[in-house]
């Protein structure tokens, strides 16, 4: 089989980054006043649920994050909930099956009503390619 799984560009901004390797931008959902959640990555932290609001003017150089309440210090990316990995985990799944359906229909030479005939008058096939059910992404 031909093709990529992911299709550059489109709501996510798909890039490739390397051999089979891509990179997605996702916006992860916020709350009615505009905040992220954010979960500390130590496991002796108590409560370790907060909320931010992004925008804070940091905008490069942001390699360290804190815990408001352990004063845990990581990289920022560590801070993501199992949620909100989830839901980008989520997402990604669903991108990688339109990709796999796209390729099987160029690789059986589909056309837009997703069916081939072949043959002739006495003796013919018909094919079709029904994909299944794109996965359901929980916000």
């Amino acid at each position: 089989m031909a093709g990529k799984i992911f299709k550059e560009g489109g709501p996510h901004k798909i890039k490739k980054t390397g051999k089979d390797k891509y990179s997605l931008n996702i916006d992860l959902p916020k709350d009615k006043y505009d905040r992220l959640a954010r979960e500390c990555p130590s496991e002796s932290c108590s409560p370790g649920y907060f909320k931010i609001k992004p925008g804070t003017g940091i905008i490069e150089n942001h390699i360290e994050a804190f815990c408001p309440y352990c004063r845990h210090s990581d990289d920022p990316n560590n801070f993501f909930t199992k949620e909100q990995i989830r839901y980008a985990e989520d997402l990604v799944m669903r991108e990688a099956q339109k990709g796999i359906d796209r390729i099987v229909e160029d690789s059986l030479g589909l056309g837009p009503s997703r069916e081939k005939k072949l043959g002739g008058d006495f003796f013919s096939i018909k094919m079709s390619y029904k994909s299944s059910k794109l996965p359901y992404v929980r916000r």
